[in-house]
């Protein structure tokens, strides 16, 4: 009875921590659709640095587009510790994602909706490095380009 009653808590609180894992990532998602938005939108600024609207340590990201194999790109570009999360991207076409890499190794996956926020790509894999810029598209209102 005992085991039986350690083995729920136990569940019960990865189930809690899972969930408010998923709510920050989501959370830090929001913001930074917000921050774009509040810089490049509402304004006449034409570009906001990446490195502006972020907090941590990164030296390339990867902006991975819906259907790709993003464990397989990321693995053919010589990136470390590819098995991360990918939101089920291979399978997905709502999502976008921003893989920051710093010293070759995958340090955070932001996904992004594509009806708060997109980006228009070019290339299936393109790394871009810390100086890479938001820039307003003729797409449409949530459009931006990366340069």
């Amino acid at each position: 009875m005992w085991l039986y009653a350690i083995v729920l808590m136990l569940i019960s609180g990865f189930s809690f921590w899972a969930c408010s894992t998923e709510q920050s990532v989501h959370n830090e998602a929001k913001t930074f659709v917000a921050q774009i938005n509040s810089t490049l939108k509402d304004t006449s600024q034409k570009d906001i640095a990446l490195n502006k609207v972020t907090n941590f340590t990164w030296d390339q990201v990867h902006l991975a587009t819906p259907y790709s194999d993003l464990r397989q790109d990321l693995s053919n570009s010589g990136i470390k510790n590819v098995n991360i999360n990918t939101y089920n991207i291979a399978q997905r076409d709502d999502i976008k994602l921003l893989v920051y890499i710093d010293k070759n190794n995958v340090v955070k996956i932001l996904p992004l909706s594509r009806k708060d926020i997109d980006f228009k790509v070019n290339h299936k894999l393109q790394l871009f490095d810390t100086s890479v810029q938001i820039a307003k598209s003729d797409l449409g209102t949530n459009t931006f380009a990366l340069r």
